[in-house]
């Protein structure tokens, strides 16, 4: 997924990690993702934030090519979709 992170106009990589529940999730009603923004060059910290689903892009890539863009800090570049539905993999992801 794509987010706008840490500010509007600002973007980064984020990893869906669920929907919000229990009592966040009563507050912050229906149609929200709960993602998790990993730091650069170190995966193992980040932020988890609770977006509209409206304000998330879902991306064409793997998890694996996500961590490997976030780790080499965009040096190494996700393979482009028309590639990836030659190879019979999933255009479209989804959202929970």
């Amino acid at each position: 997924m794509l987010v706008q992170y840490p500010r509007p106009g600002a973007w980064t990589i984020a990893f869906v990690t669920g929907k919000p529940s229990g009592e966040v999730a009563q507050h912050l009603g229906q149609g929200h993702i709960s993602v998790y923004v990993p730091t650069t060059p170190n995966p193992t910290s980040g932020f988890i934030l609770m977006l509209p689903h409206a304000d998330v892009v879902p991306l064409h890539i793997g998890v694996d090519e996500a961590l490997k863009y976030v780790i080499s800090m965009g040096v190494v570049a996700p393979a482009d979709v028309a590639s990836r539905v030659q190879h019979g993999e999933p255009s479209r992801p989804s959202l929970p």
